[in-house]
């Protein structure tokens, strides 16, 4: 009888998963409309709100035998935050949730885990992500980038959160750092006031691996372009983008010189001939700046 039981608990607890399932899978099918959203807050309604709060308390993502629901719901949650534009995430998920939701997925990560005690590097020697470790480490970087961090203190200088944003930089897997290229972008952007994060990611264009370096270099940039970002220190940023004139590659090398004709206009106001030309030469006017959301689409991974 106990068998029994036992059984039965776990077939409703599957059936139960499946509901959920098809009910995230609805969700995502109304998204664009205005009824998902609550009308003075612009957060989502409270029945979502309480749908995903519910989920994630659920005793089936505790076993290992639902990874298809662990999976199937990382990718809800990614999908959801995605499906907004970055304008409207600030307000979309409370602080509180999204804390509790990163820390669930970092459960799910294998390797790629958060670790807040951690002080040293992150091992880079281990097995490639699995399907679901990947959806979770998705799922982590939306609700990372829905808006501010929800822990200011872990982007202060030495802050717990950049040994393992540098992790992914760092990471062997294109697909993971492309992923962590643009986090890091979105980092900056909903973080615009927290002068301690454009400062480590200053510092790591020298003291990062080459793949860290070039990456922090290029999202620095994408952040300039996109707006008019504030900066105390603009003089680093100047010396950052000449050193980058030189880089070996040739894309690098080219988004240096576009973004020294940038910071030239913005901090000197003077139009340089020489830079003006060269850049011109190359292709095009750039006298409208495009959109973060169009320069993420056309640069980082979207899948």
């Amino acid at each position: 009888m106990a068998r029994l039981g036992t059984f039965g608990m776990r077939w409703v607890g599957h059936a139960l998963g499946e509901s959920l399932l098809q009910f995230s899978d609805l969700i995502l099918s109304f998204i664009c409309s205005p009824k998902v959203l609550n009308k003075e807050t612009q957060a989502l309604h409270l029945t979502f709100v309480e749908y995903i709060d519910n989920a994630r308390h659920k005793q089936f993502f505790e076993t290992e035998a639902e990874t298809s629901l662990k999976s199937h719901f990382a990718s809800f949650i990614s999908r959801l935050v995605r499906s907004f534009p970055l304008e409207s995430r600030e307000v979309l998920i409370s602080t509180s949730l999204r804390d509790n939701l990163f820390r669930l997925f970092s459960e799910w990560v294998g390797h790629y885990r958060f670790e807040p005690q951690h002080g040293g590097q992150y091992k880079l020697d281990q097995p490639l992500t699995t399907e679901l470790e990947f959806q979770a480490l998705q799922a982590m970087c939306a609700v990372l980038t829905c808006g501010r961090c929800f822990e200011s203190k872990s982007l202060l200088e030495d802050g717990k959160l950049y040994s393992w944003l540098n992790q992914l930089l760092d990471s062997p897997e294109e697909k993971v750092a492309s992923l962590g290229r643009e986090t890091l972008v979105l980092l900056l952007d909903f973080n615009s006031d927290t002068q301690s994060l454009l400062d480590w990611v200053v510092g790591r264009c020298y003291t990062g691996s080459k793949l860290v370096a070039e990456s922090c270099f290029m999202a620095i940039s994408t952040i300039f372009n996109a707006k008019e970002y504030p900066c105390d220190h603009y003089i680093s940023i100047i010396n950052l983008t000449l050193l980058n004139t030189g880089h070996p590659k040739a894309q690098v090398q080219a988004t240096a010189f576009h973004l020294l004709l940038l910071l030239d206009k913005r901090f000197f106001c003077l139009r340089s001939p020489i830079l003006h030309d060269d850049v011109e030469g190359d292709g095009g006017s750039h006298s409208e700046e495009p959109s973060l959301d169009s320069l993420l689409s056309n640069s980082y991974c979207r899948s």
